[in-house]
């Protein structure tokens, strides 16, 4: 069993763009026209620039194949954007799983839990996914629910 995608080209960020364009806009016109009296219009200009260069890194992330997910025989790992931290879920560690519509709870042998969201992966990759993990749990030992909507 091996599964293994990378998530670039899809889900980015095009609001990241416009926020930029906004906070840089903002930034010019606070600039150019007002004078720096008025310190509230600088600190938005400068927060819609930083989120809009945080979304921006988001969606380029996505576009350079930082973006992935990797199923196989000994683990189960995803990272869904730049931003995004690698999550690796240890099969022998797994007691049960269950799959909701925008995570999977893994339920650890430590008595610990694990969620894994999967909002951001596109619709025609979760049923792959779903099969994966399906073939994991039967192979692997442990419980498997689908408690998505149907």
């Amino acid at each position: 069993m091996k599964y293994k995608i990378k998530l670039d080209r899809f889900k980015r960020s095009s609001k990241g763009g416009i926020i930029f364009i906004v906070g840089f806009l903002f930034l010019l016109v606070v600039r150019i026209f007002l004078s720096y009296d008025n310190i509230a219009q600088l600190i938005y200009s400068v927060i819609y620039l930083f989120a809009g260069i945080i979304l921006l890194m988001d969606g380029l992330g996505n576009t350079f194949g930082r973006a992935f997910i990797n199923i196989n025989d000994g683990f189960f790992s995803i990272r869904s954007g730049l931003l995004s931290k690698k999550q690796t879920i240890f099969w022998k560690d797994v007691q049960s799983a269950e799959i909701y519509d925008k995570r999977v709870l893994f339920r650890l042998k430590d008595n610990k839990n694990t969620s894994v969201f999967i909002s951001r992966i596109p619709d025609e990759n979760l049923e792959r996914i779903k099969e994966a993990l399906s073939e994991a749990a039967e192979t692997k030992g442990f419980e498997i629910k689908d408690m998505t909507s149907k």
